[in-house]
């Protein structure tokens, strides 16, 4: 939902974003990107996790695109990326379910990895098969964790 109370959808069968009035009628297309997830930042700038492996778009308000972070790049390589977020500074969350780690871009052009981070394998708290993710205010990060079918808290 955007701070105007428009709501954008990813539809697989038009392979783009659409928009919708707060009642639900549809408006437009908001950009031309085959979505599996999106998130919307305070500024209505929109992360868009490309269908079948394609990275990040990320795009203004008005659905034009601003950057793409790209599968592979300096640092990091996207196995099998299930989910996308914004943080309160404008950097892009992608959750990387195939080798549990969750890596973190500055959204300015070009994109850069800040960081990537996970857990050894069977150490507490390891995510195996992370599904979704999202972020609070304070910085909390809360992933849900298919294999142990609970919501794991990092802060």
């Amino acid at each position: 939902v955007t701070s105007t109370g428009d709501v954008l959808a990813a539809d697989k069968s038009t392979r783009a974003i659409n928009r919708f009035s707060a009642a639900g009628k549809y408006q437009a297309q908001f950009a031309p990107v085959h979505a599996l997830r999106l998130a919307i930042d305070s500024t209505d700038r929109v992360a868009a996790l490309e269908e079948d492996g394609g990275g990040i778009a990320v795009l203004d308000a008005d659905g034009r695109t601003v950057t793409r972070i790209h599968p592979r790049g300096q640092g990091y390589q996207f196995d099998r990326s299930v989910d996308v977020a914004f943080d309160a500074f404008g950097h892009v969350y992608v959750l990387d379910r195939n080798v549990g780690a969750v890596h973190v871009f500055t959204s300015q052009q070009p994109p850069k990895l800040v960081t990537s981070f996970s857990i050894p394998n069977r150490a507490p708290g390891n995510f195996r098969r992370a599904r979704a993710f999202g972020l609070d205010g304070a910085g909390r990060l809360y992933i849900y964790d298919d294999d142990v079918e609970k919501i794991l808290v990092y802060q």
